[in-house]
């Protein structure tokens, strides 16, 4: 391949040329403000983008977290786009998000992406979802720090499921506490001077609760807390057939239950993480923007006619109604947009299709035929909502669609006064900056900053 040639193919993808656009051109005044600033958000790990229906529990480790941070290098801001995925630490039987033993990919985003690149660059053609994720975290970042938004300093955590084979057994934990304190609607303490109102024998020694044990699993003694404990115990617990439990196993999640080193398995659950309501793609339709691959060269050159660089004149067209009718089968879902006259301007010029009249289409479409072309308009979105939202959004085009599966993107704000990047919480730590050293793309002696060789 020439010089030139690799060049053309580099800058030939949409999404090169906007991270060009939206990074590349970005002033250093507002690339060195947005090192104030981060973004998470999450991947399921199975090749798709969304967590909808039982998707939105996942085994733990198959989620990518993906991270995004402003690094100041020198004079340079540099973008570490870093993936992490979670583990159980059997020592101490904590689930670990993040680190340097659970970073699966590092890249530099500061660099423009295009078809071919290899090391620090991401490659768009291979990996586009991956390059979407992270203009999208970009946009979200630099528009939080033009409108000067009150960002949180902590991101939002996964809910992580146990599940057992067999009724675990009730533990008393903090958060179990907590629960019964807030049912009871009293103070913590009152409920803590329950669990010490111990319970004797006949023989003035202390008696051993039945079915409850602490934290370490050990037995504890019969006190005045103890009925609650089972009692809410009952409520935390998700037999089968429960609370959308549709497996054969009993759930509990891990604040109740602190040992996972017992669990027969381990769920990440992001329910409360998803749902994004997004720009409705019917607007791009009604205001014109919306074009659609023209494939009358492709078709007449399976049907052995022969085209000219201005497509077909309007009298050959009159006698190629067969064309015509390939012309619509060929664009598929998107056919149903387009009215007679738009296919024969595509086929006239050439250019890609405009449906003018897709407006009316739409509304007069039945309900099955509306959502097709919804899931047509929503692009990668489309695998992340539902029937029913896609229907909605059709019907009323001023209302954004929602996307019950996709997950949300957090930008979050550098707090300098404590690590920014490390969680520790009683059930879950996380580490959102650890990378493996030759990855580590902030660090001007690493492998990774170096360019590749050239083959």
């Amino acid at each position: 391949m020439s010089k030139n040639n690799r060049r053309k193919r580099r800058r030939n993808h949409k999404d090169s040329d906007r991270h060009f656009r939206q990074i590349v051109c970005r002033p250093r005044s507002a690339q060195m403000a947005l090192t104030e600033t981060w973004a998470i958000t999450r991947r399921p790990g199975d090749r798709s983008d969304s967590f909808l229906g039982e998707n939105v529990l996942r085994p733990l480790g198959s989620t990518r977290h993906i991270v995004l941070r402003y690094v100041k290098v020198g004079d340079n801001v540099v973008m570490p786009l870093t993936g992490y995925t979670s583990q159980i630490v059997p020592q101490t039987a904590q689930v670990v998000i993040g680190g340097e033993v659970n970073n699966v990919f590092n890249y530099d985003f500061s660099l423009r992406p295009h078809p071919g690149a290899r090391s620090r660059i991401l490659d768009p053609a291979r990996n586009p979802s991956l390059v979407q994720i992270g203009l999208d975290m970009d946009r979200l970042c630099q528009r939080a720090n033009e409108r000067r938004h009150v960002l949180a300093t902590a991101p939002t955590m996964p809910q992580f499921v146990l599940e057992f084979a067999t009724p675990p057994v009730a533990t008393d934990t903090p958060a179990l506490r907590a629960r019964i304190a807030a049912h009871m609607e009293k103070p913590i303490k009152v409920i803590n001077a329950m669990a010490d109102d111990l319970e004797k024998g006949d023989d003035d020694t202390v008696m051993l609760a039945d079915g409850v044990v602490d934290s370490d699993g050990h037995p504890v003694a019969q006190s005045a807390l103890t009925p609650f404990i089972l009692r809410e115990w009952a409520d935390v617990v998700d037999e089968p057939g429960r609370n959308g439990n549709n497996s054969s196993s009993y759930r509990v999640r891990n604040q109740f239950f602190p040992d996972a080193r017992r669990a027969l398995r381990v769920w990440e659950d992001y329910s409360e993480e998803v749902g994004v309501e997004i720009r409705n793609p019917v607007l791009d339709v009604y205001e014109g923007k919306y074009k659609i691959h023209n494939p009358v060269k492709r078709v007449a050159k399976k049907m052995g006619i022969k085209l000219d660089l201005d497509g077909l004149d309007a009298a050959e067209i009159d006698a190629q109604e067969e064309l015509i009718k390939s012309v619509y089968d060929a664009l598929g879902v998107d056919g149903s947009l387009c009215s007679l006259t738009d296919v024969m301007d595509g086929i006239v010029t050439g250019e890609p299709i405009v449906p003018t009249t897709a407006k009316a289409f739409i509304k007069e479409m039945d309900d099955a035929q509306a959502i097709k072309v919804m899931r047509r308009l929503a692009g990668r979105h489309a695998d992340a909502c539902r029937d029913e939202d896609l229907l909605e959004a059709a019907r009323n085009p001023n209302k954004r669609l929602y996307a019950a599966g996709l997950m949300r993107i957090q930008p979050l704000r550098v707090e300098y006064k404590t690590n920014p990047f490390q969680i520790d919480e009683p059930h879950v730590c996380a580490d959102f900056a650890g990378v493996k050293p030759w990855w580590d793309v902030t660090n001007v002696d690493s492998p990774a900053r170096k360019q590749p060789a050239k083959r």
